[in-house]
């Protein structure tokens, strides 16, 4: 009984890193600017591992809680002003700052994916787990 258990647990949880890999990597791209499990590894954005464990984000900006990183993951430029218009696009575009999930973008005729909330809660209900 408890064998059966601990496979369900050990599937749900595979599912859910492959959901978030999906997410993180595919769909919106975000490890291309971030990284989310290793200090010491080198990024171009903010490194998000121990995300939860901080008090604030965005430079001190915005508490780490489930309504701010939901809002800042879909569309942080609405939060701080940046320049992040050509962020989704690819090079040789220039990038500063976090893209807006929200903005419909065209890369060669094809839309890129636009962030659903349920995505953004999946997303952030990982870096809520990242202590």
């Amino acid at each position: 009984m408890q064998l059966g258990f601990f496979l369900y647990q050990d599937v749900k949880l595979a599912r859910a890193a492959a959901k978030i890999a999906e997410l993180t990597g595919k769909k919106y791209q975000c490890v291309n600017c971030h990284v989310f499990n290793n200090s010491a590894t080198p990024n171009y954005g903010p490194n998000l591992t121990h995300l939860a464990s901080r008090e604030y984000f965005a430079g001190g900006m915005y508490g780490v809680n489930r309504s701010n990183l939901v809002r800042w993951v879909k569309n942080a430029p609405s939060m701080i002003p940046m320049q992040s218009k050509e962020c989704r696009l690819p090079p040789p575009a220039t990038c500063v700052g976090m893209p807006s999930f929200v903005e419909p973008v065209k890369v060669n005729g094809k839309q890129l994916p636009i962030m659903t909330d349920e995505d953004a809660n999946t997303i952030v209900s990982y870096l809520l787990g990242e202590k």
